[in-house]
């Protein structure tokens, strides 16, 4: 189970100190450690590492290059948080680059199904079961980043 802190990211055991340094760390579901406990994550031994700094990790799943700039510069460039980081740390997977790649695994919204998919995967428990009985995403999606390092 995944639990956020007062300023809004993942919670470590580590208790926030306002005397100790802040980093901001940027990224998608792979630093937020989507599955994994907070602490075991990358993010969270890094904030068990550094007994000086508090890590503030913003990061979500699904978010990309444009989720980035939008909580850099909310947090960041409009302080609306009133908080003073030290440092920012982007963490940047393959899937950022989705966007500007002409085919990914994922069922664009431009094919005549995209509706219909997107109702049952936000409605239908049997569609989840049939989909994870009978396909592979997570197959699907290391078969095509796996080009990247070809």
């Amino acid at each position: 189970m995944k639990y956020s802190n007062a300023l809004g990211g993942w919670k470590y055991k580590k208790q926030i100190a306002d005397s100790l340094n802040k980093w901001l760390l940027l990224g998608d579901s792979v630093t937020m450690g989507i599955g994994i406990d907070n602490d075991s994550t990358f993010a969270g031994i890094m904030d068990k590492s550094f007994r000086e700094v508090n890590m503030i990790n913003m990061s979500m799943i699904g978010y990309s290059a444009r989720d980035y700039y939008n909580v850099f510069h909310s947090l960041v460039v409009q302080n609306t948080k009133h908080l003073s980081f030290d440092k920012v740390l982007l963490f940047w997977t393959l899937n950022d680059i989705y966007s500007n790649f002409p085919s990914t695994p994922a069922l664009s919204s431009k094919n005549i199904l995209f509706p219909l998919i997107k109702f049952l995967r936000e409605n239908s428990n049997a569609y989840h079961f049939f989909s994870n009985t009978f396909a592979d995403r997570p197959k699907a999606y290391y078969k095509f980043d796996e080009q990247f390092y070809a």
